[in-house]
């Protein structure tokens, strides 16, 4: 996970996330509650600080769907995105303290290498508000 972003003189940064490497082929239904073969985040801005922008390098995300469910465990909420989400869609749900945001690559309910799991840290009511036409999310928190 690669960011750039600028310094403020009232809190964190405003950050621009890029997922450089896929990971979708060793997350695992069985294991990914306890095995973090996954991204994490843990200074994402806030408020009036603006937004954080998130790209998946290697799957070119379209659209984002809609709501931030909230499940028990992190399996449960993949679950739930590898049934309902479009190919090339990103989705965001909560567990506990966070929200992970997952982008499916295709229309298989199996995970695939470029599919790919970022999880914020911290931050349980993250929003992805758009996704423009150079596949950047904007991720809200």
């Amino acid at each position: 996970m690669a960011h750039n972003g600028f310094s403020g003189a009232f809190g964190p940064s405003v950050h621009n996330y890029v997922n450089t490497v896929a990971n979708g082929a060793f997350l695992n239904l069985a294991t990914v509650n306890t095995v973090q073969n996954y991204t994490s985040i843990a200074n994402t801005a806030t408020g009036f600080l603006g937004t954080d922008t998130l790209l998946f390098k290697q799957d070119p995300v379209n659209s984002v769907a809609a709501g931030n469910p909230t499940f028990g465990t992190i399996s449960a909420g993949l679950l739930n995105d590898l049934l309902t989400l479009a190919p090339h869609q990103a989705g965001v749900f909560n567990v506990g303290a966070n929200s992970y945001i997952f982008d499916h690559a295709d229309s298989s309910t199996a995970f695939t290498a470029h599919d790919s799991l970022v999880e914020i840290a911290g931050n349980p009511g993250v929003a992805l508000t758009g996704v423009n036409t150079s596949h950047v999310i904007t991720v809200l928190a």
